[in-house]
């Protein structure tokens, strides 16, 4: 190959000068319209993978190269990104740190389009669970943001920005000793930074998931606010952008409104602004056909318009709902030939099919019940039949998402379906592929709340394996509370069916959902589990403290899911005994008998 072998110092690569023109002659390769140069440069790329050092070459072109012009700079960066997410986990450690280093070093490039590159990079390897790997990017890019200069200052706040809404849950775990304590702070004072300049485009504040601290509410409010005055400028400026952007740099600009409407969710929804922000997305819309890959970034871009804008995505949701539906079934249909005539069809790129799901559940959960006439008029339930059984676990994925999303929207469609739906969702219960089985998991949860007692004869088909998952080692977090919340919606829904199996899955059940905040989906897997010890008591004699916990794990219940909490932990008392509950609760830590004794008198 044609890549000499790095030095095992991270800190003094040099890339050879003929592999560098390579790399270098590639990427232009690779920004031709002709799909032959296309298909070469793919093949190419294949080949070159085989060598770790390639990444070398890809990080210094991106972070180094600067005679070399922007978007073939900020490309080499993307398909870096591509090759993290792919194989971060092969790359040679000297390989991984030189990366590291090199973003570091770089996150203040001249050009706005390289700091949002290196920000991406650095984001994607932080999602690679290596936030706990990597201990110095967080006090690195915090101490940046004190920089005087301007872009340093911009550029790591975008990469915080983005780490925040990708890696929020460990971000309050004890795994990194709390970093937003120190975060925290230092996003006020940014957003009070002297200079206007730095206060709006790069002011949208992480977003919706991040952990559930006050401070962290008060800077979601402030910076929301602060924001809002700004957002016709904002918005001027990404239009502006549009008519000046080439090709790649278009990806960005998708990027970054997708961000915005993430991040100022319902603000968005004014008719001014969509007046601003909708004719250019849509005519590049009406621009691309069908086959071109650079749907991909506008379908998700309005993905989060959609969701942020609700209804006043109204006037836009027909032709975009159509040719998502159009897009799935040209992929099904493509891969169905490919499969009967694998000599005479080419294998469908199934992407298209997985983005435009994507973009069809961010319809049904923007427009809600309002999606229920576009759904009546095409055929998108028996698409969704189809693409459920998929071999690729990302259209999977996908589907069971949009199948979730449009039990919420618009029931009616989907009731009819749920004998055949049902027994696809029970065998796709498969940790093997986490993202698959916690979106069918959430699926089914969302079913069990729309059919009521009639879910009835299905329980048998999920619940095994729903506690078989919950009972494994090392699940990942989000799953372990999805299974929760679906085996909690069960019991709510068919207390009979699922109480017998109580003493199965009552301990992890209560460890999984002490921690997640109160929300409607908390309440309705708490009743269940209520009305379920309803049915057995003696399933959570054993693992009575950890119920307890649980409980006390609650802010705010509504005043009903109060009572039955209050019923059973008396009920409780009052069967053992004050002498042997006195026993019994000496064993509680501090905090849980202070809570118990507070709110519910025991």
């Amino acid at each position: 190959g044609p890549y000499p072998r790095s030095s095992p110092c991270a800190m003094d690569w040099q890339p050879d000068e003929q592999g560098l023109q390579q790399v270098l002659q590639l990427l232009k390769d690779s920004q031709s319209p002709n799909t032959a140069t296309q298909r070469i440069v793919q093949d190419k790329l294949k080949q070159l993978n085989q060598f770790p050092d390639f990444n070398n070459y890809l990080i210094f072109v991106l972070t180094r190269l600067k005679s070399e012009d922007e978007p073939t700079r900020s490309l080499s960066g993307l398909i870096l990104k591509n090759n993290v997410k792919a194989h971060y986990q092969s790359f040679p450690p000297p390989v991984a740190d030189f990366i590291k280093q090199e973003c570091l070093n770089n996150i203040g490039d001249a050009s706005s389009l390289i700091r949002a590159t290196i920000g991406i990079l650095i984001t994607t390897i932080a999602s690679k669970g290596e936030l706990q790997m990597w201990p110095e990017l967080l006090p690195q890019l915090c101490n940046l943001l004190n920089s005087e200069d301007y872009n340093t200052c911009e550029g790591a706040f975008g990469a915080l920005q983005k780490i925040c809404e990708d890696s929020s849950e460990l971000l309050d775990s004890d795994a990194l000793n709390r970093p937003l304590n120190i975060m925290i702070p230092k996003f006020l004072q940014f957003f009070k930074h002297c200079s206007p300049k730095i206060r709006w485009p790069h002011l949208w504040p992480p977003t919706e998931p991040l952990p559930h601290s006050s401070a962290f509410a008060t800077l979601e409010e402030e910076a929301c606010t602060e924001l809002v005055p700004y957002l016709s400028y904002i918005l001027d400026t990404l239009v502006f952008a549009f008519g000046k952007y080439q090709h790649k740099n278009l990806l960005i600009l998708y990027d970054a409104i997708g961000t915005l409407a993430d991040s100022v969710g319902h603000h968005l929804n004014q008719p001014e602004y969509i007046q601003k922000l909708m004719p250019p997305l849509i005519q590049k819309w009406n621009e691309l056909k069908d086959e071109d890959k650079d749907l991909f970034p506008l379908l998700e871009c309005l993905s989060s318009v959609a969701t942020a804008l609700q209804s006043g995505f109204l006037p836009y949701c027909e032709p975009v709902y159509q040719r998502c539906v159009t897009l799935v079934q040209k992929t099904l249909a493509q891969a169905m030939m490919y499969t009967q005539h694998p000599e005479q069809y080419e294998a469908p790129d199934k992407d298209f099919m997985i983005v435009a799901l994507d973009l069809l559940s961010g319809l049904a959960e923007g427009l809600g019940g309002h999606v229920e006439q576009l759904v009546a008029r095409s055929n998108i339930m028996t698409l969704l039949f189809q693409c459920m059984q998929d071999s690729m676990p990302e259209v999977r994925q996908s589907s069971f998402a949009l199948l979730g999303d449009l039990t919420k929207a618009c029931f009616i469609h989907v009731k009819p379906c749920i004998a055949e739906f049902m027994p696809i969702l029970g065998t796709n219960l498969n940790p093997e592929f986490i993202s698959v089985c916690n979106n069918a998991t959430w699926a089914i949860g969302e079913i069990c709340m729309q059919m009521g007692a009639e879910m009835q004869p299905y329980v048998q088909m999920v619940l095994n394996n729903l506690v078989e998952i919950i009972n494994r080692p090392n699940t990942p977090k989000t799953l372990l509370e999805n299974t929760a919340i679906t085996i909690g919606r069960l019991g709510y829904v068919c207390p009979q069916e699922v109480a017998p199996m109580l003493q199965q899955f009552i301990r992890p059940w209560c460890t999984s959902l002490r921690n997640i905040r109160d929300n409607e989906e908390k309440d309705s897997a708490f009743r269940g589990i209520c009305m379920m010890i309803g049915v057995n008591p003696g399933g959570v004699v054993q693992d009575f403290i950890f119920f307890c916990d649980a409980v006390a794990s609650w802010v705010s219940p509504k005043d009903d899911l109060r009572d039955m909490f209050y019923k059973i932990l008396h009920g409780f008392k009052d069967q053992v005994g004050e002498e042997n509950w006195q026993q019994f609760s000496e064993q509680f830590p501090p905090l849980l008998k202070e809570r118990l004794a507070a709110f519910y008198g025991v």
